[in-house]
C-alpha cells in the first residue's frame, strides 16, 4: 500500500487488523441471555460487523474526499449494497453509530425483526405475534432469548412452542394487548406455557382489556416457569372460573409428583384474581396485588403447596391472600392493607403465616376458617381491623382445631384482638400482645372465645389509651367451657380482667385476675374464730389451713365469701396462735 493512502486511513479511525479485532471483541461482548453460547453465530455476526464497520468508515472517506456520488461509490466499492434497517422485516444486521440491531445474536432473536409486515410499534401499528412466534420458531429445539422491544404489541394467543426459551421486554413499555376478537371465554391465556420446561417470561405489560375470564399466563401440563418483573392489568370477565393475571394449574394433571413456578417481582392491578396456584408447587416472591374484586392471591387445593413471601396487597375485595383446602404452605412478611380480609386459610392444614403486617382490613386481618388445622400463626402484626360489626384481628371461626396462635400483636381492632368462636376447640393461644381493641364496638376483649379446651397462655391484654375501649383482657361467652386460662396479664382495661362463664374452666396464675392467695391469719388469745380477707376475684373454692400450733390443730373455715375466710378452732386459745391459709377461686 502506498503511504499516500496513510491519511485517509487516519480519517477513518482505524487499521483493517484494528477494525477485525474491534468486531469480534463487540460480538464477543452481546450476551447469550444465559441460554447458550452460538461461537460459530458470533463468528458470523463479527464479520458482518467487520463489513458494514468498513462500509461506514468508507462513507467517512467518501465525505473527506468531497462527498456526495464519490461516498456512495467508495462505500459500495469497499463493501457493497447494504441490505437491513431496524424494523423494516427483512433479515440483516445494520450498524450506526451507537447501535448494533440484529435480527440474530447469538442465541437472541429480535422479535420485531420477524416480523412478515413491517409495524411501527405504536397503538394505531402495533406489532402482532407474529414476530414473537416466528422469533421462537427460528430458535430451534435449543431454545434461547426473544427481545420484545418498548412500544405496543396487539397479540393473538401464544403457545411457547419449546423448553429453553425467554421471552423478554423491556419493562413495562413493553405493552401487549389481546386482538380483539381471538380470545375465547375460559380457555385463552395471552402466553400459554404447557408442559414446556427452562422458560422464562419478563419486562413486560399484559392488559386483558376486551377479553372475557382469560388468563395473561397460563403454566400447566409439568411447566417450571419462571416469571419475573411483569404487569398484568384488566384480566377481568363474568365466568365462575374467575380471569386471573397468572394461572399455575394442573401442573401435570397426572401429578404429584408436580413442577414448580417462581413469579417474582410482579404488579397485578385490577384483574378479578391476581394470581392463582393449583395442583403445583411455587414460590411467588416480591409481587405487588392491588384492587382486585376478589383476590391478591388465591391458592387453590391441597396439592398447591409452596410459598408467598415479600408481597404487598391492597384494596382486594375479599382478601389479600386466600389460601382455600392448602396443605404445608409458608406466607410470611407480607403487607396487607385494605384488604377485605387480609390473610384467608379455608379448610387449609399444616400452613405457617408468620411475620405479616396487616392494616385495615374490613373484616377479619387474618381468617382462619372452616376445619383449618395443625396451623400455625404466628409473629404476625395486625393493626386496626377496625370495621363496624366485623373487624377482628385474628378470627379462628368454624370448627378450626389444633392451631398454634402465637406471638401475634393485635391492635385497635373494631371488636376483639384475637376471636375463637363456633366449635374451634383445642386451640393453643400463646404469647400474644392484643391492646386497646374494641375500638368501634363496645364491650369486646383482648381475646374472646365461645369454645373449649383451648389453652390461653401468657398473654398481655391491656389498653393504654386515655379513653380506653378495650373493655375486658379475656372473656369467656356463651358456650365456652373447660379452657386453660394461664399465665396471663390482664390489668389495665376498661371494665375488668377476665370473664369466666366455663364451670370446667381453669384460671391459674394471671396477673390482674387474682386466683391464688396466701396468708398468714392470727387468732388473739382469748378468741375462736377470726375473719381473713382473701383478695380473690371471687368465692374460693379451696382453703387450705396450717396451724403453727397444738392448740389450733384442729383449725376449720367455718365460713366463705367474696371477700373473705373466717377460720375457726374448737375452743378459745390461750395466747395469739398464728395459722397459715392457702386459697383458690
Amino acid at each position: 500500500m502506498s503511504p499516500n493512502m496513510k491519511f485517509p486511513r487516519k480519517i477513518v479511525g482505524r487499521t483493517s487488523s484494528e477494525r477485525e479485532t474491534n468486531s469480534a471483541a463487540l460480538v464477543d461482548e452481546v450476551p447469550a441471555a444465559g441460554v447458550r453460547v452460538d461461537d460459530a453465530a458470533r463468528d458470523a455476526m463479527a464479520a458482518q460487523l467487520l463489513r458494514e464497520q468498513t462500509r461506514r468508515d468508507a462513507l467517512r472517506l467518501g465525505v473527506a474526499a468531497g462527498g456526495g456520488v464519490l461516498a456512495a461509490l467508495f462505500a459500495d466499492r469497499f463493501i457493497g449494497r447494504g441490505r437491513a434497517a431496524p424494523g423494516d422485516a427483512i433479515g440483516g444486521t445494520t450498524i450506526s453509530n451507537t447501535d448494533i440491531d440484529a435480527k440474530r445474536i447469538a442465541a437472541v432473536r429480535i422479535a420485531t425483526e420477524f416480523e412478515p409486515t413491517k409495524h411501527a410499534g405504536t397503538p394505531a401499528d402495533p406489532w402482532t405475534e407474529a414476530g414473537i412466534n416466528a422469533a421462537m420458531a427460528d430458535l430451534g429445539a435449543a431454545g434461547g432469548l426473544v427481545f420484545l422491544p418498548v412500544g405496543n404489541w396487539s397479540v393473538r394467543p401464544i403457545t411457547v412452542p419449546a423448553n429453553n426459551i425467554a421471552l423478554c421486554g423491556s419493562g413495562f413499555n413493553t405493552k401487549l394487548a389481546p386482538t380483539a376478537g381471538s380470545y375465547t371465554q375460559n380457555t385463552s391465556a395471552m402466553f400459554l406455557v404447557n408442559g414446556r420446561l427452562g422458560v422464562t417470561l419478563a419486562d413486560m405489560a399484559l392488559d386483558g382489556t376486551g377479553t372475557n375470564t382469560c388468563f395473561g399466563i397460563n403454566a400447566t401440563g409439568g411447566s417450571d416457569p419462571i416469571i419475573s418483573r411483569m404487569r398484568f392489568t384488566n384480566w377481568l370477565g363474568i365466568d365462575t372460573q374467575r380471569a386471573r393475571g397468572i394461572s399455575v394449574q394442573q401442573n401435570p394433571s397426572s401429578g404429584p409428583p408436580f413442577f414448580e413456578a417462581v413469579i417474582s417481582d410482579c404488579v397485578f392491578d385490577g384483574n378479578q384474581i391476581g394470581v392463582v396456584v393449583h395442583r403445583c408447587r411455587y414460590m411467588i416472591i416480591g409481587c405487588r396485588a392491588d384492587n382486585h374484586p376478589f383476590d391478591g392471591f388465591y391458592i387453590d387445593g391441597n396439592q398447591a403447596q409452596g410459598s408467598i413471601v415479600g408481597c404487598i396487597t391492597y384494596n382486594n375485595a375479599r382478601t389479600g391472600i386466600n389460601a382455600v383446602f392448602s396443605e404445608r404452605t409458608t406466607l410470611s412478611d407480607n403487607t396487607s392493607y385494605r384488604d377485605g380480609t387480609g390473610i384467608q386459610l379455608y379448610s387449609a392444614t399444616r400452613m405457617i403465616v408468620q411475620g405479616n403486617t396487616i392494616n385495615e382490613a374490613l373484616n377479619a386481618g387474618i381468617l382462619v376458617n372452616s376445619n383449618t388445622k395443625y396451623s400455625i400463626i404466628a409473629d404476625n402484626w395486625l393493626f386496626r381491623q377496625a370495621s363496624s360489626g366485623q373487624g377482628q384481628g385474628i378470627s379462628v371461626y368454624n370448627g378450626c382445631l389444633y392451631n398454634l396462635i402465637q406471638g401475634n400483636v393485635c391492635n385497635q381492632s373494631g371488636r376483639n384482638g384475637i376471636w375463637v368462636s363456633n366449635a374451634s376447640n383445642e386451640n393453643v393461644i400463646i404469647d400474644n400482645v392484643c391492646f386497646a381493641n374494641s375500638v368501634t364496638d363496645a364491650g369486646y376483649a383482648g381475646i374472646a372465645l365461645s369454645t373449649t379446651g383451648n389453652v390461653i397462655q401468657g398473654n398481655r391484654c391491656f389498653d393504654d389509651q386515655v379513653t380506653r375501649t378495650q373493655a375486658y383482657g379475656i372473656l369467656e361467652t356463651t358456650g365456652a367451657d373447660g379452657n386453660y386460662i394461664l399465665g396471663n396479664r390482664l390489668d389495665g382495661n376498661l371494665t375488668g380482667p377476665l370473664v369466666v362463664v366455663g364451670p370446667n374452666t381453669i384460671v391459674r396464675g394471671n396477673i390482674g385476675y387474682r386466683t391464688e392467695s396466701r396468708g398468714t391469719a392470727t387468732i388473739p388469745s382469748g378468741q375462736s374464730s377470726i375473719v381473713a380477707p382473701h383478695g380473690l376475684v371471687k368465692t374460693p373454692v379451696l382453703v387450705t389451713l396450717g396451724p403453727r400450733a397444738a392448740e389450733v390443730s384442729g383449725a376449720y373455715v367455718s365460713a366463705r365469701d367474696a371477700t373473705s375466710i373466717t377460720i375457726a378452732v374448737p375452743s378459745s386459745v390461750t395466747a395469739n396462735r398464728d395459722i397459715d391459709w392457702y386459697a383458690e377461686a
